[in-house]
């Protein structure tokens, strides 16, 4: 598995030019999966199925995980799972099971009033 996490980095880093911190945030998110993986659900993390990782999303989703940090487990896991059917390790991306995750919309990012408006004017 190490062998394949340091590939994992590699790819990120030479092939697609991801950033440093990017590239370090996304390893970490993948150690974690895995480490979950193999002590909670006993399975290898390389043959995961798509219910696997949606019950590691739902796991992070109970412990409050921000949308931003859940979007960086998201697709750290697909860019893993697309590195392994690039290798020809597994053939389907079971990531490809996760829903999209979308941004909260909060009061700050709702347009003002005319009246508020016009009284900034």
């Amino acid at each position: 598995m190490i062998a394949l996490i340091n590939d994992y980095r590699k790819e990120l880093l030479q092939i697609n030019t991801f950033a440093g911190d990017t590239v370090q945030n996304y390893v970490s998110c993948l150690v974690s999966y895995c480490e979950y993986a193999k002590k909670t659900m006993r399975i290898n993390p390389v043959y995961s199925k798509g219910s696997h990782i949606l019950k590691w999303m739902a796991q992070l989703r109970e412990k409050g995980i921000s949308n931003s940090r859940m979007q960086h487990h998201h697709s750290a896991l697909k860019t893993f799972f697309a590195l392994l059917c690039k290798l020809k390790i597994i053939t389907k991306n079971p990531a490809q099971a996760l829903p999209v995750i979308r941004k909260k919309i909060s009061d700050r990012n709702q347009p003002i009033s005319e009246k508020a408006g016009f009284k900034l004017l």
